[in-house]
């Protein structure tokens, strides 16, 4: 029997051996990676770069950038001009004075003088042309002149020009060119606007944000909104929120643009060891580290690790390089596969990069509050050390248990 009970508590002894044997050489289940696990393991095929967060880097992250419409877009602007243009609809009145008139049906217009004056004006007249069209080769008909060249001159321009052309046919004649429908100086809203459509432009140069309230405004927050600038060949999104911020943004809007308003929810996501992890959306123009961090709940009592707080992000590749070359002077490395930084050339037009802070010391925080969040960014807080060693030394509590159990049962007596 004695040996029976030996036997038992041998092979419960093995079995708790192997568990925990096990245990250690596998990885336990955790909410997230420890800092050791991030920069250790790596894949040469993901080219990256680890950064702490100090005074050095702080002014690289402290600005929510955004994207931005190109140069040309400003540098070349738009001068609106009077001028007509093929497509627009034009009336013309034409007025004579003296002798026969040259069109038919004229509306006689008396002009009225004193009755004791001894002047008689001449009888006029004025016969109006019902509007017509622009051609593309830039002429509008004139009876009694043929094709005349409009295009490229201002109403009164076109005016004058008309009347020297009549002035062979008729005494004095004297022309009103009325644009009636500038079809030329138009633009196109469209996209999440309340109404969407063709956009009148004026010889005050309207801009985007001008667009924008004429189709009644968006239909989402504006934190939630793009603005897609087509112009020729050209093609640029905005957040609708930096427009607003920078009046440098707000371009003016040229004819034939297209002005399209998307509906893209800026996010960003939290990860690891914390109380909440979620995708969350921005809902306030900018979002500090520090604010992410306690959407989320903050990192969990039990597992979480404060000192190893990552940003995972995709920088600007001239930006990640400036970053680089400032903290290769500092106290802190900056690694790349366990390699220094400058021994890999920076690519592409974009370059992935990481951020620690350590909030476990006071600067964390007030570094963590200066920090701005950028969309897509991946936030994670890393797993405590200890954490593994609480999970086994739980799995070793719960074998005992079991051996007190069979014990209190009588069964090893």
């Amino acid at each position: 029997m004695a040996t029976k009970k030996l036997e038992t508590l041998v092979s419960l002894g093995v079995m708790l051996a192997t568990s925990l044997l096990l245990a250690a050489c596998a990885e336990l289940p955790s909410a997230g990676p420890t800092t050791n696990q991030i920069e250790t393991r790596w894949d040469p095929n993901w080219i990256f770069y680890e950064v702490k967060v100090n005074s050095l880097t702080l002014p690289y992250l402290t600005l929510a950038r955004e994207a931005r419409f190109p140069d040309i877009f400003e540098r070349l602007r738009y001068r609106p001009s009077l001028a007509l243009r093929p497509g627009d609809s034009v009336a013309l009145t034409i007025f004579e004075t003296g002798g026969p008139s040259l069109f038919s049906n004229p509306t006689a217009v008396p002009l009225q003088t004193p009755s004791n004056s001894p002047y008689v004006p001449p009888q006029s007249s004025a016969t109006t042309i019902a509007p017509q069209i622009i051609e593309p080769n830039g002429t509008v008909n004139v009876p009694f002149a043929g094709a005349v060249v409009v295009a490229g001159k201002t109403p009164l321009q076109a005016s004058n020009f008309i009347a020297q052309s009549l002035s062979k046919e008729t005494r004095n004649p004297q022309v009103v060119v009325t644009l009636v429908n500038n079809v030329a100086d138009t633009a196109s809203v469209g996209g999440d606007v309340n109404r969407a459509g063709p956009f009148p432009l004026s010889l005050r140069g309207e801009r985007l944000l001008d667009a924008i309230d004429y189709a009644g405004g968006v239909k989402y927050p504006l934190s939630e909104m793009d603005i897609r600038l087509i112009r020729r060949h050209t093609a640029a999104t905005v957040p609708l929120q930096a427009i607003i911020n920078d009046p440098n943004e707000n371009v003016v809007i040229e004819p034939n643009d297209e002005i399209v308003a998307i509906h893209n929810p800026k996010t960003f996501t939290v990860l690891g060891a914390t109380t909440r992890v979620a995708q969350y959306n921005f809902d306030t123009p900018t979002v500090t580290l520090a604010e992410a961090v306690a959407r989320a709940g903050g990192p969990t009592d039990v597992a979480g690790n404060p000192a190893g707080v990552y940003v995972f992000r995709r920088e600007p590749t001239p930006l990640a390089a400036s970053i680089l070359q400032t903290v290769a002077a500092g106290p802190d490395a900056v690694t790349n596969f366990g390699q220094p930084a400058q021994s890999v050339p920076l690519v592409g037009p974009t370059t992935l990069m990481v951020y620690r802070v350590d909030m476990n010391t006071a600067d964390g925080y007030f570094l963590a509050q200066k920090i701005q969040v950028h969309d897509k960014d991946i936030i994670v807080i890393t797993d405590a050390v200890g954490t593994q060693l609480l999970k086994l030394t739980t799995i070793a509590r719960g074998f005992s248990g079991i051996l007190f159990d069979l014990g209190a049962g009588g069964i090893i007596n």
